[in-house]
C-alpha cells in the first residue's frame, strides 16, 4: 500500500462529504482526523461498492449476529443465519455484488430453506466458462456441456 500511495492519493476509509468540478480538476471535500479539508485532483477514481440491502428489515429486533453493516452473519454454503429458519441471499448479504452469484445463492438459500442444510449439494455454484475470443468479441456464461 506505501507503494501505492507514494503515486497516488488513496483513503480506503475516507468520509468524503463533497466531489465538485472545478474548472479542470476535481475538489473534494472530506474528513482528515475530524477536520474538514479540501484538495484539487486531476482525475477521481471511485470504487463505492454496495452495501447490504437490510436497512427497514428490523434485523436489530432479532436474535441474529449482525456485522458492522447490520447485515446478518451467515455460511456461505447454506446461506443460513446462525442456527435460525433465516436465509440470507443477494444484495441482502452484501456477500459478492455480482447479478449471477446472486442468482445462485437465491437457489442455494431456497433448496435449503426448503430442506436440509448439509450433504451432497448443498452450496454448489453452476459452472461457467470464458472462451478466449479476438478483442473485439467475449464469450461468456454456462458451459456448454
Amino acid at each position: 500500500m506505501a507503494t501505492f500511495t507514494a503515486e497516488l492519493a488513496l483513503d480506503p476509509d475516507a468520509v468524503v462529504n463533497a466531489v465538485t468540478r472545478d474548472g479542470d480538476a476535481v475538489a473534494i471535500r472530506f474528513m482528515d482526523g475530524g477536520v474538514e479539508k479540501e484538495e484539487r485532483f486531476d482525475y477521481l477514481v471511485a470504487a463505492t461498492g454496495r452495501r447490504p440491502n437490510v436497512d427497514t428489515l428490523g434485523l436489530e429486533t432479532t436474535r441474529l449476529a449482525l456485522d458492522n453493516r447490520g447485515a446478518p452473519a451467515f455460511d456461505r454454503f447454506t446461506m443460513q443465519c446462525g442456527d435460525s429458519h433465516v436465509f440470507v441471499a443477494g444484495d441482502a448479504n452484501g456477500d459478492i455484488p455480482l447479478l449471477h452469484e446472486a442468482a445462485d445463492q437465491g437457489r442455494i438459500a431456497g433448496d435449503n430453506a426448503a430442506g436440509p442444510t448439509s450433504g451432497p449439494g448443498c452450496g454448489v455454484r453452476r459452472w461457467r466458462s470464458c472462451s478466449p475470443t479476438p478483442t473485439s468479441r467475449a464469450s461468456a456464461g454456462p458451459s456448454p456441456r
